[in-house]
C-alpha cells in the first residue's frame, strides 16, 4: 500500500521546481507572495529608513498641501459671499409711473407730476433699521441718475433744507421685506446739469440709496454705503419752468 499523499497537490509538493499539470477538478489557491527585504548591514539599513521617512514625510506633506487648497477654493466663495452680504445688505428697484407694451415712462414737472415708486429690499438675514425719509439723515438717501442718449450724466436730488423739527427716527425692515418710498419729481427735486424745460426724452434711468456715516447712524446701528439700482430704459416726460 502506498504511503504517498492523496492530496491533489502531492505531486507538485513531491517534484519541488517543476510545472505539473493538474487534473481540471483541482483547485490551487496560492499563497499571496510577499516581498523579503534582503538582510542589510546596521549602517545601510539606517540610511534606508531615514530615506523611507523622508518618503513618507514628502508624501504626508502633498497631501496636507492639497487638502489645504481643496479647503481654501471651497471656503473662499462662502466668505466673498458673507462679505458681500455684509457690504450690502439692500437691493433697488423702480416701478415706473407708467407701463405698458408701447414703453414705460416716468415724468418730471413742477406741477402735479406722476408718481412712481422706488422699492429698497433688505436681502439680508438680519433686520435693518433706515432712516425716515421726512428728517434730515433720510432726506436725501435716495436719488437718480439719468444717462442722456448722447452719454451725459444728470443727478436729480432732492433740493437741501432747513428742518424745524429733526431727529434721526428710523424704520425697521425685517428680512426679505421691503421699504418703498413714493417719488413725485416735483419743484422741490433739482437736476445738476439743468435738464431743458419741455421735452420728451429717452433715457437710462438709475436708482442710488447712499447713507453717509454720522453718530446717528451709528448709535442707531444704520448700514451705511451705497446701493444701486439696474438701468431702467424709460421716457422721461419733463416740462420744468428753467430756474
Amino acid at each position: 500500500m502506498s504511503t504517498e499523499p492523496t492530496s491533489p497537490n502531492h505531486a507538485l509538493q513531491r517534484t519541488p521546481g517543476f510545472g505539473v499539470q493538474l487534473p481540471s477538478a483541482a483547485l490551487i489557491r496560492p499563497a499571496q507572495s510577499r516581498a523579503v527585504r534582503p538582510a542589510m548591514k546596521p549602517g545601510t539599513a539606517r540610511a534606508f529608513g531615514v530615506a523611507e521617512l523622508g518618503v513618507v514625510r514628502r508624501f504626508c506633506a502633498r497631501s496636507m498641501k492639497s487638502a489645504f487648497l481643496v479647503l481654501l477654493f471651497s471656503v473662499t466663495p462662502l466668505a466673498w459671499s458673507a462679505n458681500k452680504d455684509a457690504a450690502e445688505p439692500f437691493t433697488l428697484t423702480v416701478v415706473p409711473s407708467r407701463s405698458s407694451p408701447q414703453g414705460r415712462s416716468i415724468s418730471f414737472a413742477d406741477d402735479k407730476p406722476e408718481e412712481f415708486y422706488v422699492v429698497l429690499t433688505n436681502s439680508s438675514k438680519d433686520a435693518q433699521p433706515v432712516f425716515e425719509y421726512w428728517n434730515s439723515w433720510g432726506y436725501r438717501n435716495v436719488f437718480f441718475e439719468f444717462t442722456m442718449p448722447g452719454g451725459k450724466k444728470v443727478v436729480a436730488s432732492n433740493r437741501t433744507q432747513e428742518f424745524t423739527v429733526n431727529f434721526p427716527s428710523t424704520f425697521l425692515i425685517p428680512p426679505g421685506e421691503h421699504r418703498i418710498y413714493s417719488i413725485r419729481l416735483n419743484q422741490q427735486w433739482e437736476t445738476r446739469p439743468q435738464l431743458a424745460a419741455d421735452a420728451e426724452t429717452q433715457i437710462s434711468l438709475k436708482a442710488i440709496y447712499q447713507v453717509t456715516v454720522t453718530p446717528e447712524a451709528t448709535d442707531h446701528k444704520v448700514w451705511t454705503g451705497r446701493v444701486e439700482s439696474k438701468s431702467y430704459n424709460l421716457t422721461l416726460r419733463h416740462w420744468r419752468t428753467p430756474k
